[in-house]
């Protein structure tokens, strides 16, 4: 099924769902990246606050993405 045009954000890719996911979860790390910069909110609670649906799916989606744990970059920061 193809997403009614004008319905998604301009930044969406339209071409398939795959691709749509992938820029959402690239989005989610994005807001994460910012909260763990200007937070001390707890690892759980960035996870939340950016979608993921718990702590261990978002450090498995973080470091897949940026290369490594959220706790060693936002130590690094």
């Amino acid at each position: 099924m193809r997403p009614v045009q004008g319905l998604l954000h301009p930044r969406v890719p339209r071409d398939d769902r795959h691709d749509t996911y992938r820029w959402l979860l690239r989005e989610r790390i994005t807001r994460a990246r910012t909260l763990l910069l200007e937070s001390d909110a707890a690892l759980s609670e960035v996870a939340i606050s950016c979608g993921f649906s718990d702590q261990s799916h978002f450090t498995r989606v973080f470091s897949s993405i940026v290369g490594t744990t959220p706790g060693a970059w936002r130590r690094s920061g």
